[in-house]
Protein backbone atom coordinates (compact mmCIF):
# COMPACT_ATOMS: atom_id res chain seq x y z
CA UNK A 1 0.00 0.00 0.00
CA UNK A 2 1.40 3.08 -0.92
CA UNK A 3 2.86 5.29 2.37
CA UNK A 4 4.01 9.20 2.49
CA UNK A 5 6.22 10.46 4.41
CA UNK A 6 5.83 14.23 5.53
CA UNK A 7 7.95 17.05 6.38
CA UNK A 8 7.14 20.25 7.14
CA UNK A 9 8.20 23.35 5.94
CA UNK A 10 6.87 26.78 7.23
CA UNK A 11 7.04 29.71 5.12
CA UNK A 12 5.86 32.73 7.86
CA UNK A 13 4.11 35.84 6.69
CA UNK A 14 3.91 38.76 8.52
CA UNK A 15 1.16 39.69 10.29
CA UNK A 16 -0.09 39.79 13.89
CA UNK A 17 -2.37 40.62 18.42
CA UNK A 18 -5.63 41.88 21.19
CA UNK A 19 -6.48 42.74 23.71
CA UNK A 20 -8.31 40.30 26.13
CA UNK A 21 -9.41 43.31 28.19
CA UNK A 22 -11.61 43.11 31.35
CA UNK A 23 -12.73 46.62 32.95
CA UNK A 24 -13.74 46.55 36.10
CA UNK A 25 -16.00 49.71 37.62
CA UNK A 26 -16.19 49.30 41.18
CA UNK A 27 -17.87 51.57 43.95
CA UNK A 28 -19.05 51.58 47.69
CA UNK A 29 -22.39 51.21 47.33
CA UNK A 30 -22.27 54.72 49.74
CA UNK A 31 -19.89 56.19 47.53
CA UNK A 32 -20.49 59.29 45.25
CA UNK A 33 -20.51 58.34 41.43
CA UNK A 34 -17.74 61.64 41.53
CA UNK A 35 -15.54 59.66 43.54
CA UNK A 36 -15.70 56.01 41.76
CA UNK A 37 -12.36 55.15 40.24
CA UNK A 38 -11.26 52.43 37.32
CA UNK A 39 -8.10 50.24 37.19
CA UNK A 40 -5.74 51.53 34.66
CA UNK A 41 -6.01 49.23 31.73
CA UNK A 42 -3.53 47.75 29.21
CA UNK A 43 -4.95 47.44 25.46
CA UNK A 44 -3.19 45.59 22.67
CA UNK A 45 -3.75 46.04 18.66
CA UNK A 46 -4.56 42.88 18.03
CA UNK A 47 -6.57 39.59 19.51
CA UNK A 48 -3.79 37.03 18.56
CA UNK A 49 -0.08 37.17 17.06
CA UNK A 50 1.65 34.89 15.80
CA UNK A 51 5.58 34.01 16.22
CA UNK A 52 7.64 34.03 13.21
CA UNK A 53 11.38 34.87 12.17
CA UNK A 54 12.54 38.35 14.23
CA UNK A 55 12.98 39.96 11.14
CA UNK A 56 9.01 39.41 9.93
CA UNK A 57 7.23 39.93 13.34
CA UNK A 58 4.47 42.25 13.39
CA UNK A 59 5.06 44.47 16.73
CA UNK A 60 2.64 44.71 19.19
CA UNK A 61 1.17 47.53 20.53
CA UNK A 62 0.58 48.21 23.33
CA UNK A 63 -1.71 51.41 24.64
CA UNK A 64 -1.85 52.62 28.35
CA UNK A 65 -4.52 54.36 29.94
CA UNK A 66 -5.58 55.56 33.57
CA UNK A 67 -2.17 55.89 34.89
CA UNK A 68 -1.13 58.83 36.60
CA UNK A 69 0.81 61.80 35.04
CA UNK A 70 4.54 61.55 34.18
CA UNK A 71 4.12 58.23 35.31
CA UNK A 72 7.29 55.36 34.24
CA UNK A 73 5.54 52.41 33.41
CA UNK A 74 7.22 49.41 32.42
CA UNK A 75 4.99 46.80 30.71
CA UNK A 76 5.62 43.23 30.93
CA UNK A 77 4.02 39.79 29.78
CA UNK A 78 4.29 36.93 31.95
CA UNK A 79 7.66 38.28 33.35
CA UNK A 80 9.35 39.34 29.46
CA UNK A 81 9.89 42.96 29.74
CA UNK A 82 8.10 44.27 26.24
CA UNK A 83 9.09 48.25 27.02
CA UNK A 84 8.85 51.72 29.21
CA UNK A 85 6.82 54.62 28.28
CA UNK A 86 6.12 57.72 30.55
CA UNK A 87 2.47 58.39 31.17
CA UNK A 88 1.05 61.73 29.04
CA UNK A 89 -0.61 64.52 31.05
CA UNK A 90 -3.98 62.67 31.02
CA UNK A 91 -2.19 59.40 31.67
CA UNK A 92 -2.10 57.72 28.62
CA UNK A 93 0.83 55.94 26.90
CA UNK A 94 2.05 54.11 23.76
CA UNK A 95 4.72 50.99 23.98
CA UNK A 96 5.44 49.09 20.75
CA UNK A 97 7.02 45.57 21.11
CA UNK A 98 8.44 42.61 19.57
CA UNK A 99 6.75 39.30 20.45
CA UNK A 100 7.53 37.24 22.92
CA UNK A 101 9.16 33.98 21.34
CA UNK A 102 7.13 30.42 21.91
CA UNK A 103 10.21 28.23 20.15
CA UNK A 104 13.69 28.78 18.62
CA UNK A 105 13.18 25.56 16.16
CA UNK A 106 13.16 25.71 12.44
CA UNK A 107 9.96 23.54 12.58
CA UNK A 108 8.25 24.61 15.51
CA UNK A 109 4.90 22.56 16.51
CA UNK A 110 1.85 23.85 16.91
CA UNK A 111 1.58 25.85 20.13
CA UNK A 112 -0.87 29.23 21.61
CA UNK A 113 0.35 30.57 24.81
CA UNK A 114 -1.09 33.20 27.17
CA UNK A 115 1.11 35.96 29.04
CA UNK A 116 -0.82 38.35 31.67
CA UNK A 117 0.25 41.72 31.29
CA UNK A 118 1.55 43.44 33.99
CA UNK A 119 2.34 47.22 34.82
CA UNK A 120 5.50 48.11 37.10
CA UNK A 121 6.46 51.56 38.69
CA UNK A 122 10.01 51.99 37.21
CA UNK A 123 10.56 54.53 39.72
CA UNK A 124 9.39 52.39 43.08
CA UNK A 125 9.72 49.37 41.49
CA UNK A 126 6.06 48.28 42.47
CA UNK A 127 3.93 46.46 40.34
CA UNK A 128 0.36 49.06 39.39
CA UNK A 129 -2.76 47.46 39.44
CA UNK A 130 -4.51 47.41 36.48
CA UNK A 131 -7.37 45.75 34.88
CA UNK A 132 -6.60 42.09 33.69
CA UNK A 133 -5.06 41.70 30.25
CA UNK A 134 -3.22 39.33 28.53
CA UNK A 135 -1.37 38.94 25.38
CA UNK A 136 -1.24 35.55 23.09
CA UNK A 137 1.02 34.18 20.90
CA UNK A 138 1.15 31.68 18.65
CA UNK A 139 3.51 29.74 16.26
CA UNK A 140 3.26 29.70 12.25
CA UNK A 141 3.38 25.87 12.27
CA UNK A 142 1.30 22.56 11.12
CA UNK A 143 1.62 19.13 12.13
CA UNK A 144 -0.03 15.75 10.42
CA UNK A 145 -0.37 12.77 12.78
CA UNK A 146 -0.41 9.94 12.12
CA UNK A 147 3.42 11.17 10.32
CA UNK A 148 3.28 7.94 7.89
CA UNK A 149 -0.14 6.67 6.51
CA UNK A 150 -1.88 5.99 3.08
CA UNK A 151 -3.12 8.33 0.95
CA UNK A 152 -6.76 7.67 1.54
CA UNK A 153 -6.51 7.33 5.59
CA UNK A 154 -7.59 10.12 7.77
CA UNK A 155 -4.91 11.94 9.70
CA UNK A 156 -5.43 14.82 12.06
CA UNK A 157 -4.33 18.21 10.69
CA UNK A 158 -3.38 20.83 13.66
CA UNK A 159 -2.02 24.05 12.52
CA UNK A 160 -1.81 27.11 14.25
CA UNK A 161 -0.64 31.20 13.61
CA UNK A 162 -2.23 31.59 10.41
CA UNK A 163 -3.45 34.91 10.74
CA UNK A 164 -3.41 37.60 8.38
CA UNK A 165 -1.37 40.77 8.39
CA UNK A 166 -4.59 42.83 9.56
CA UNK A 167 -5.67 40.19 12.32
CA UNK A 168 -8.62 38.67 10.55
CA UNK A 169 -8.76 34.56 10.10
CA UNK A 170 -11.31 33.09 7.70
CA UNK A 171 -11.54 29.48 6.10
CA UNK A 172 -8.42 27.00 5.90
CA UNK A 173 -7.77 25.65 2.38
CA UNK A 174 -5.45 22.95 1.30
CA UNK A 175 -4.02 23.42 -2.01
CA UNK A 176 -2.62 20.05 -3.43
CA UNK A 177 0.31 20.01 -5.97
CA UNK A 178 1.36 17.71 -8.29
CA UNK A 179 5.22 18.53 -10.08
CA UNK A 180 4.15 21.79 -9.45
CA UNK A 181 0.71 22.06 -11.03
CA UNK A 182 -2.68 22.49 -9.20
CA UNK A 183 -4.56 19.32 -8.98
CA UNK A 184 -7.06 19.78 -6.31
CA UNK A 185 -7.92 22.85 -3.58
CA UNK A 186 -10.32 21.80 -0.20
CA UNK A 187 -11.63 23.48 2.58
CA UNK A 188 -10.33 22.88 6.20
CA UNK A 189 -12.95 24.47 8.56
CA UNK A 190 -13.01 27.42 10.08
CA UNK A 191 -9.96 29.16 11.89
CA UNK A 192 -9.70 29.98 15.29
CA UNK A 193 -9.02 33.45 16.97
CA UNK A 194 -4.72 31.79 16.48
CA UNK A 195 -5.41 30.76 13.14
CA UNK A 196 -6.03 27.51 14.55
CA UNK A 197 -8.01 24.73 13.51
CA UNK A 198 -7.74 20.60 14.13
CA UNK A 199 -9.52 18.83 11.56
CA UNK A 200 -9.61 15.09 10.62
CA UNK A 201 -9.46 14.77 6.40
CA UNK A 202 -8.41 12.31 3.84
CA UNK A 203 -3.98 12.42 3.37
CA UNK A 204 -4.90 12.92 0.02
CA UNK A 205 -8.33 13.75 -1.22
CA UNK A 206 -7.57 13.02 -4.87
CA UNK A 207 -6.37 9.89 -6.90
CA UNK A 208 -3.11 8.88 -5.37
CA UNK A 209 0.22 9.43 -7.78
CA UNK A 210 3.88 8.24 -6.95
CA UNK A 211 6.06 11.02 -6.62
CA UNK A 212 6.23 14.10 -5.06
CA UNK A 213 3.36 16.25 -4.37
CA UNK A 214 3.02 19.58 -2.01
CA UNK A 215 0.30 20.70 -0.01
CA UNK A 216 -0.06 24.44 0.41
CA UNK A 217 -2.50 25.54 3.66
CA UNK A 218 -3.38 29.39 3.65
CA UNK A 219 -6.67 31.34 4.00
CA UNK A 220 -7.39 31.54 0.04
CA UNK A 221 -9.90 29.55 -2.16
CA UNK A 222 -7.56 30.60 -5.14
CA UNK A 223 -4.21 28.89 -5.02
CA UNK A 224 -1.09 31.40 -5.32
CA UNK A 225 2.70 30.69 -3.99
CA UNK A 226 2.81 34.22 -3.02
CA UNK A 227 -0.22 33.82 -0.38
CA UNK A 228 0.77 34.80 2.94
CA UNK A 229 0.71 33.63 5.61
CA UNK A 230 0.79 29.99 4.22
CA UNK A 231 2.49 26.79 5.49
CA UNK A 232 3.89 24.33 2.87
CA UNK A 233 4.14 20.29 3.44
CA UNK A 234 5.64 18.01 1.48
CA UNK A 235 4.57 14.52 0.95
CA UNK A 236 5.84 11.68 -0.85
CA UNK A 237 3.93 8.79 -2.35
CA UNK A 238 6.05 6.08 -3.54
Amino acid sequence: MPVHRITCSVLPARRPIVALLAVAFAASPTAALSNATSPATLALDHACYDQTTSAQRTPVVITGSGFASGESVGVRAGGIALGTANADQNGSFMVTATVPTLSTASSPIPLVRHFTLQALDETTGTTIPIAPARLTVATLALSVLPPRASPSQLVTFRATGLISATGTVGTLFAHYLFHGHLIRTVSLGTLGRCGNITVDRPLLPTRARRGAWRIQFDQSHAYSPHTTPRISDTLTIS
